[in-house]
C-alpha cells in the first residue's frame, strides 16, 4: 500500500508579530511540520486551524527551527497556518506534508 503526500511549502513574513497562510489539505493526516525562521534566534507559536476556526496544531515557545514528525490529526477542511507572537518581523520558511487518509 503506497501512500499519497501532499506538500504545501512556501514562506511567509510576519507583520507585528504574525503571519498567516492559507492551506488546501483536504482528507488528510499532518506528517511535517516545518517552520524556519530567518534568525535562530527568534522565538515564535506555530498553529493550524481548521475552516470552523478549530487549532488542531498549536506548538509553542519555538526557537530556531520547528521539526515537528508524525502528528496523526486527522484533516478534512482547508486550514489556516499562523505563525504568532514571533519576537521579529521576518520571513519564515515552511513545508507541511499531509498524508493522505
Amino acid at each position: 500500500m503506497s501512500l499519497i503526500h501532499h506538500i504545501q511549502t512556501g514562506s511567509a513574513t510576519t507583520s507585528g508579530g504574525s503571519a498567516t497562510v492559507s492551506l488546501t489539505c483536504m482528507h488528510s493526516q499532518i506528517a511535517l511540520v516545518y517552520v524556519e525562521p530567518t534568525t535562530a534566534s527568534t522565538v515564535y507559536d506555530v498553529k493550524l486551524t481548521d475552516t470552523y476556526n478549530i487549532d488542531v496544531y498549536h506548538r509553542k515557545n519555538n526557537t530556531n527551527i520547528l521539526r515537528d514528525f508524525n502528528r496523526p490529526v486527522p484533516v478534512y477542511n482547508n486550514m489556516t497556518l499562523t505563525i504568532e507572537n514571533s519576537t521579529a518581523d521576518e520571513a519564515f520558511t515552511y513545508l507541511l506534508v499531509f498524508r493522505e487518509s
